[in-house]
């Protein structure tokens, strides 16, 4: 269905090391995710599906897909949609509704000017590069297609003091593999007040 290229073999990719323990932390709780979002992230989905305006038989790429929640919205509505992801657990929920390519969103696998859309439901926190992801997605639309993300913050904490041991918690429920990871450099930056 879709035209695969390989990766430059000296591209220089963002903290490898991130992204591979960002994979993998999914890849440990893909089932509990997948139920979470099928309840939590289901009108999200259908929004961005209706924001991306994909016809039948457009070539739509999921970037961050996960479990393919919206992968499936996207072939519900006629696409050929394919989810995209580093997490192997993830991609296997994915798989069971959708096609899947494993890959990077730093070093795209897809032919350039291939895809109709691409989409994005609250992955690019896991982009340490997203300058860089968006122009891989910008080389991977066709002209005039689309592109559709839909971002995500964490909830506001009231007041500072709380921020300090909501930041303590949040390392060791991460090293022991209780929460998922994200670049903490984005995730200050969508910080009410941060600017």
């Amino acid at each position: 269905m879709f035209e695969v290229r390989k990766n430059s073999p000296n591209r220089v990719l963002a903290d490898e090391r991130f992204k591979r323990e960002d994979a993998r932390s999914y890849d440990l709780a893909a089932e509990a995710f997948a139920r979470l979002s099928a309840t939590y992230s289901a009108p999200v989905a259908d929004a961005l599906v209706s924001t991306a305006s994909v016809a039948a038989g457009d070539r739509v790429l999921d970037l961050g897909a996960g479990t393919g929640i919206v992968t499936k919205r996207l072939i519900d509505a006629g696409a050929r949609g394919i989810a995209a992801d580093l997490s192997a657990g993830m991609l296997r929920i994915a798989a069971r509704t959708s096609p899947v390519v494993r890959m990077d969103a730093e070093a795209f696998a897809i032919q350039p000017g291939s895809m109709d859309a691409v989409v994005s439901l609250f992955a690019v926190m896991h982009f340490p590069a997203p300058k860089t992801v968006l122009s891989e997605c910008h080389a991977a639309l066709r002209p005039g297609g689309v592109l559709a993300f839909a971002f995500g913050a964490p909830a506001p904490w009231p007041g500072a003091m709380l921020r300090i041991p909501q930041a303590l918690l949040d390392r060791a429920m991460t090293q022991t593999g209780r929460m998922l990871r994200a670049p903490q450099a984005l995730n200050a930056r969508l910080r009410p007040g941060s600017g």
